[in-house]
């Protein structure tokens, strides 16, 4: 049976999860490699991230709600938040360096997604 589009979506996340993990256990200096590139173009790698999440909320949206999406996102701020947790004082150093009064200014764009998504989901989940 020919696999769907979620279905694929589904598998690429989980083949990029194991070899990520493989590279990290395997060879930690090649991952950090690939991600120092990766990253070496911050903004290209901002829009093309957000015009590929765009792409994958518009056909989640044809199997699922704003709101089950709310809750898988609770399950992985969750299981992210577990791991963060092992490095609190690095995590707090970053936020301390990024929670200025110019973040607002500077990424009021992501701010607005997050807060368009998240009205989006309370008037969902508050008007059934």
């Amino acid at each position: 049976m020919p696999l769907t589009l979620i279905e694929i979506m589904a598998l690429i996340v989980a083949l990029l999860v194991v070899v990520k993990i493989i590279f990290v256990i395997f060879s930690p200096i090649s991952w950090l490699s690939f991600s120092r590139k990766f990253y070496s173009a911050p903004k290209l790698i901002s829009l093309l991230s957000l015009v590929l999440a765009a792409v994958v909320l518009y056909f989640l949206l044809f199997e699922v709600s704003i709101t089950q999406i709310f809750a898988v996102m609770a399950f992985l701020a969750l299981l992210i938040m577990s791991g963060a947790a092992f490095f609190a004082k690095e995590v707090i150093k970053i936020k301390e360096s990024l929670l200025t009064k110019e973040y607002a200014r500077k990424y009021w764009w992501y701010i607005l997604i997050w807060l368009l998504l998240a009205v989006w989901a309370l008037e969902e989940i508050l008007t059934k």
